[in-house]
């Protein structure tokens, strides 16, 4: 039963990554689009309206533990993006 578990999650994982990166991608052009508009990589507008849809779509059990996770993703999200940046300069 252990091993069916954690091929369930090996499975999550993978559908995780694919979001991840397609998220990414995306944060790419919105780089770009920051870069060439010449606004900053950081929104907190923008931040709290991605925690506040997190949280009203989140299991209530859980929604700490998602708003973390989120805000792992949030954060390396800008390091992408001004790791991007720097390098077109």
């Amino acid at each position: 039963m252990l091993e069916e578990y954690r091929n369930q999650i090996d499975e999550i994982d993978l559908i995780i990554l694919e979001e991840l990166e397609k998220r990414f991608r995306v944060a790419e052009k919105i780089a770009e689009l920051k870069e060439e508009e010449g606004l900053p990589i950081e929104s907190q507008q923008r931040e709290e309206e991605v925690r506040a849809n997190i949280s009203t779509n989140a299991s209530p059990d859980l929604e700490a533990f998602v708003l973390a996770v989120f805000d792992a993703i949030i954060s390396e999200t800008k390091n992408y993006q001004e790791i991007l940046i720097d390098m077109d300069e």
